[in-house]
């Protein structure tokens, strides 16, 4: 077991809560949870009090160095079992569980019934299918925890942390939010509409309804008890939110109003608009004051003192205004792309921006210069949120996560995720400790903030395309213009391949699991030696990007299709193109060889299904498919069937002898992105945007089951029973299918990133869990 002396040392630090040993007789226990006297003296270490999240995560990386790695985590599994039975060790079981944890240990499907775990770190764990019933898990830390199919029947859950508040939900696209100066309130724009929710019960308490056109913005106007809210219309209305009252409507602008900001007395009201103007109001008449002209689209705009004002553009640049005299007094460049928002701390001292181009630069306006620049972001910057005690930044994004930063340092500190689309808008609770986000997914979240000092984890692997070959234990995925073989089941990475100079869209390997082929964004495709992962060729030919590859079942023919709207055909025996098919108007997104290899199906967003003959070289039938792209396909090995996706949601089945559909399924609620035939080709797997997989017996056509994930999917493989699915974080989610006759059970093996979901988690009988906990982890799928 690893070494006493780091656990003793690292029980030096209570983590939350110390608990006592409670004295107890000691049962008589079965052989299997007996311990020798190393283990034994391991477990005394274990049980004096909760490790500090430094110390576990210290704990964890011992014993993955360890050369008896797996008996490390039998030894500390068994701790946790134990505690089944002896209530005195349940310290020990919730460090044990802890560690294990942080070691990536799966719990899928795993007998945890009665377990005593209280003050467990859980974060992130992959506890899908997990049997909880009865079990003590008072305290427990399940932040972005996957428990779908969890039993919690009889489980103690009082005090269980989930990091997040139960969202709210809206008809359209939250466009802003802010927050009452008590924090009893929160007031959203979302289409035509203002909304007022009592944060206390997370219930609408009124509605707005004062704009004509959709609304862009809001502000609170300080100190008094109304708001402005501009419109894409170009009007300004100021509204009275305690009583029902015809609004004062402003009209001042030609086109949409961006941005709303009020003097600290409230008696003035700045607003900017996408017609390149400024307006400057009196707040309390509705009378314009003045109007600056710009010679781009304002975008954020924010009062730097009484009299200056900072203007952030589409022209990629912050303009500082003094108000009074109407002259530009300075202009801040840095950025590339349009500045988004704004952010004034330290006094006025510091500006913090963000933009299109991704990143947030936080500037010294006494000499109006860069101080700092903070990355991380994969997509533009749209809003930004100071804490309340102004040493730290939220910021939101395209890539639909959140980011906290330390401002000084520019050090990341914690990523939210959990939105399926954009985030428009951030706003902080007066205490700082919650902080509330609206998106482009219609819904406005809640997130508890915990800061609590930790080892921030090495940044995750970003994946876009995957190939597994399940008897050689072998999955390649690509990130960017790298790609990487792995360990399928324990993920553990085996080589890099690096020699591509842009993204890698696709990948296959052949079926005798020898060589790797790879299709990117730099117009090539490239041969690998799986064994050494040595390049073994490069083909050119492609004019545009490669999105789709295909490799006949003799290993002797690669097709690959992409943005230049043609498929090309090589030789790998002579290493040559040897035929390019044209026929497809846009791009070629999927391929498939039949059987025999003298045809070949591909799928293109020109909306048809084309069959190929290659010893004519020419198209042989076209199948048309209903007014949307068609993307994924799959073809039956006797060359007479195939699958594929048309009008998004629908899965069509195709007689290709008679060049009819004989089946549709239509139960996915959004874009069904990705398709995959069993082995024995009685069973069909299809991924959605509707964050689902979806499995059908192909014999009736009957859904048998259904794996959720908190993410959309956009990619999934399969080979014998191994499910590996990207999701639209690009996290990727290796799933052992266990089949029987009549059904699937998913076991989740791994995670690159996992989300808080509760799908079909039974938690109704559980005992003290909160009705905020309980609201929330209903709202993620929870019965």
């Amino acid at each position: 077991m690893t070494s006493l002396n780091m656990i003793s040392k690292s029980n030096s630090y209570a983590r939350r809560t110390e608990l006592p040993v409670e004295p107890a007789e000691q049962p008589t226990l079965k052989k299997k949870y007996e311990l020798s006297e190393i283990d034994e003296k391991c477990l005394q270490a274990l049980n004096k009090r909760l490790m500090s999240l430094a110390n576990l995560q210290s704990y964890a990386g011992a014993c993955q160095a360890s050369e008896s790695l797996r008996e490390e985590q039998e030894t500390l599994f068994k701790i946790v079992k134990r505690s089944k039975y002896l209530e005195n060790e349940k310290i020990a079981a919730a460090n044990a569980i802890s560690i294990l944890n942080l070691m990536g240990y799966s719990f899928s499907r795993k007998n945890l019934r009665k377990v005593r775990i209280p003050g467990a770190y859980l974060e992130e764990a992959n506890l899908v299918g997990v049997d909880l019933r009865g079990a003590d898990l008072r305290g427990v830390t399940l932040t972005q925890a996957v428990m779908n199919y969890v039993l919690f029947q009889g489980a103690l859950m009082g005090g269980v942390r989930l990091g997040q508040s139960p969202l709210v939900k809206c008809k359209a696209g939250i466009e802003k939010i802010c927050l009452t100066q008590d924090g009893t309130k929160l007031i959203g724009g979302a289409g035509n509409s203002i909304y007022i929710f009592g944060l206390e019960t997370g219930k609408k308490t009124k509605k707005l309804n004062g704009n004509q056109s959709d609304v862009t913005t809001i502000a609170l106007i300080p100190n008094r008890k109304g708001l402005a809210s501009g419109s894409y219309g170009g009007a300004i209305y100021i509204l009275n939110l305690e009583i029902e009252q015809e609004p004062k409507r402003l009209k001042g602008h030609k086109e949409g109003v961006s941005a709303l900001t009020f003097s600290l007395d409230g008696k003035m009201l700045i607003s900017g608009s996408w017609d390149k103007t400024i307006c400057i109001w009196d707040a309390e008449s509705g009378k314009k004051c003045k109007t600056l002209k710009q010679r781009a689209k304002v975008t954020s705009l924010i009062l730097l003192d009484r009299e200056n004002l900072a203007v952030a553009t589409v022209a990629k640049t912050i303009r500082i205004w003094n108000i009074k005299t109407a002259q530009q007094l300075n202009k801040l460049v840095g950025h590339t792309l349009t500045v988004t928002s704004l952010v004034l701390f330290s006094g006025g001292k510091r500006l913090a921006s963000g933009s299109y181009d991704k990143t947030i630069i936080i500037w010294d306006m006494e000499g109006f210069k860069q101080f700092k620049n903070l990355e991380g972001h994969t997509d533009a910057v749209t809003t930004l949120a100071l804490f309340p005690n102004k040493n730290r930044l939220a910021s939101g994004s395209y890539d639909n996560t959140i980011r906290i930063w330390e401002i000084e340092t520019g050090q990341e500190l914690q990523k939210l995720e959990g939105h399926t689309d954009s985030i428009t808008t951030l706003a902080f609770f007066p205490n700082g400790r919650k902080l509330a986000s609206g998106s482009e997914d219609k819904t406005i979240r809640f997130w508890n903030i915990d800061l609590e000092p930790k080892n921030l984890k090495e940044k995750t692997t970003k994946v876009r395309t995957v190939a597994l070959l399940a008897n050689l234990n072998l999955l390649a995925i690509s990130s960017d213009k790298n790609i990487y073989q792995w360990d399928l089941k324990t993920r553990r990475e085996l080589k890099k391949l690096e020699g591509h100079i842009d993204t890698v869209r696709a990948l296959v390997i052949s079926t005798n699991g020898k060589v790797l082929f790879s299709g990117s964004e730099d117009k090539t495709i490239r041969v690998w030696e799986m064994e050494t992962g040595r390049e073994l060729k490069k083909l050119e030919g492609h004019k545009r990007d490669v999105r789709s590859l295909a490799i006949s079942t003799d290993g002797k023919l690669l097709a690959s299709g992409g943005g230049d709207k043609t498929i090309r055909i090589w030789n790998l025996a002579k290493d040559e193109q040897f035929n390019t098919l044209q026929g497809h108007t846009y791009i070629v997104t999927d391929l498939a060889f039949f059987h025999n290899g003298e045809k070949l199906a591909s799928a293109g967003m020109d909306e048809t299904l084309r069959i190929w003959d290659l010893g004519i070289k020419n198209e042989v039938k076209k199948l048309k498919g209903n007014t949307t792209w068609v993307t994924p396909l799959v073809l039956f090995s006797d060359g007479k069937k195939l699958a594929s996706v048309s009008d998004r949601k629908t899965i069509y089945f195709w007689d290709l002898v008679n060049n009819k559909k004989i089946k549709t399924l239509e139960i996915h609620r959004k874009d069904v992105t990705s398709l995959v035939l069993f082995h024995d080709e009685k069973r069909l797997a299809s991924g959605s945007h509707d964050t689902t997989i979806r499995i059908w017996n192909l014999e009736n056509y009957q859904e048998i089951a259904v794996i959720y994930h908190p993410f959309a999917i956009e990619r999934i493989a399969l080979s014998n029973k191994f499910l590996s699915a990207i999701d639209s974080s690009e996290g990727l989610w290796m799933w052992n299918l266990r089949e029987e006759k009549n059904s699937v059970t998913p076991e989740l093996l791994w995670t690159t990133h996992p989300g808080l979901n509760c799908a079909d988690a039974q938690i109704s009988q559980a005992i003290g869990l909160s009705g905020d906990n309980s609201q929330l982890m209903t709202q993620h799928g929870a019965k």
